[in-house]
C-alpha cells in the first residue's frame, strides 16, 4: 500500500490538548453545552440542562431551560456571568462552545461584554471536553440518585442540581488537590450541611403570632414528613417536599432520617459467614461436598468400633525388672 493510500485509510482523530486549562485562573475560560430535550418534563416544566463550567477551578453552574433558543441560553448565561463576576471580582475572558451558538445574538452579547467566543470544529465535540464531561458525569449521577431514592423521573432537574452542588465541594480530576468552590471563591467551604438525596425528613411548620400557618391549633403536630430534594439559597436552607400534599417548599428547621449506611464489613460483635461451603472441594453427584461425605464416613467407621474399645480394654503388659 502506498503512503498516500495509507494516510487516507488509517486516518485517526487528532487528540485535543487540555494541559493549558490547568494553568489558568477562574473565569479566564468558561465553557457550556446543552443536554436535552428530556422525554419527561421536570416539576417546573424544564426540558433542557445547561451546565456552565469554569476551567480554572472546575466550578459548575447548572441552568434548566424550557427550550434551546438563543433568548433562553443567553438569559441563563447572563445570570451566571453576573453571579460569577460579582463573587470573584474577575471578568469572563473566553467562552468555549460548539457552533450551534454561532449566531448573531450570541455574537452581539459577547461583543457587548468583551468576551472572546471560541468555537469547536465541525463534528469535533471532544474539543468542548469540559462541557461534555460535565454532562456525562451529571446525568450518570441523576440516574443513580433517582434509582437510589425511588423518586420518579420527573425529579431529574432536582437530582441534577444536587449533583452539581455536591461536585462543587469534591476535588475534581482536573484539579485533584483543590475543591472547586473553594478555588472559585477563594475561601474555605463548610460541608456539614450535606445530606442524602431523597432522604426522609421532618420540616417544622412555621408559626406566625403563635399560630401555625397551616391553620392548625397549638396541639397539632408541629412538623410534616417530607423528602429532601436539594439545597436552597441561604446558609442551612433545604428544599423539601411534603410527602402528603406533594408541596415543595424551603425550610431551615429540618430533621433528617437518612437511614442506615450501606456497608460490606461486619460491625463490632457481628459475625457474618462469607462462605457456607468449601469452594475448592469437588462436589458429588447429589451436589454435596465430597470432603464432608468423607468426614461423615470416617465418623461412622469410628462409631462402629467404639463399643469394642469399651467392652474389651487393651491389656497392659509389664515386663519384669532385670536384676543387676
Amino acid at each position: 500500500m502506498c503512503r498516500e493510500n495509507a494516510k487516507i485509510a488509517f486516518w485517526g482523530a487528532k487528540p485535543t490538548d487540555h494541559s493549558i486549562t490547568n494553568l489558568i485562573v477562574p473565569l479566564e475560560l468558561v465553557a457550556f453545552d446543552l443536554w436535552g430535550p428530556s422525554r419527561i418534563q421536570s416539576g417546573g416544566g424544564k426540558l433542557y440542562f445547561m451546565p456552565i463550567i469554569d476551567a480554572g477551578s472546575s466550578y459548575k453552574h447548572g441552568a434548566y431551560l424550557n427550550d434551546k433558543s438563543d433568548v433562553s441560553t443567553i438569559a441563563a448565561f447572563n445570570v451566571f456571568q453576573a453571579k460569577a463576576e460579582s463573587l470573584t471580582g474577575r471578568k469572563i475572558c473566553d467562552l468555549h462552545t460548539d457552533r450551534a451558538y454561532e449566531s448573531a445574538a450570541w455574537g452581539e452579547y459577547c461583543r457587548r461584554h468583551g468576551i472572546i467566543h471560541e468555537f469547536t470544529a465541525p463534528y469535533s465535540s471532544a474539543q468542548n471536553g469540559l462541557a461534555e464531561h460535565a454532562i456525562r458525569t451529571t446525568m450518570d449521577d441523576v440516574r443513580t440518585l433517582l434509582h437510589d431514592s425511588g423518586l420518579p423521573h420527573s425529579y431529574w432537574a432536582e437530582a441534577a442540581a444536587f449533583s452539581v452542588d455536591t461536585h462543587n465541594l469534591i476535588p475534581s480530576r482536573r484539579h485533584p488537590g483543590k475543591v472547586p468552590l473553594e478555588s472559585f471563591l477563594g475561601k474555605r467551604q463548610d460541608v456539614s450541611h450535606l445530606r442524602v438525596f431523597g432522604a426522609k425528613c421532618w420540616a417544622k411548620i412555621p408559626t406566625v403570632n403563635g399560630a401555625l400557618i397551616s391553620g392548625g391549633s397549638k396541639l397539632d403536630n408541629q412538623g410534616v414528613e417530607c423528602h429532601f430534594l436539594g439545597y436552597a439559597t441561604g446558609r442551612g436552607n433545604y428544599k423539601v417536599q411534603d410527602s402528603a400534599s406533594r408541596r415543595v417548599f424551603v425550610s431551615h428547621d429540618v430533621i433528617f432520617e437518612e437511614g442506615l449506611p450501606h456497608h460490606t464489613l461486619p460491625g463490632v460483635g457481628e459475625n457474618i459467614p462469607l462462605f457456607n461451603t468449601i469452594l475448592d472441594t469437588p462436589l458429588g453427584d447429589n451436589g454435596q461436598s465430597t470432603h464432608h461425605a468423607d468426614l461423615d464416613q470416617q465418623q461412622e467407621h469410628v462409631g462402629d468400633h467404639t463399643d469394642d474399645h469399651v467392652d474389651h480394654p487393651i491389656p497392659v503388659v509389664v515386663e519384669p525388672r532385670k536384676s543387676t
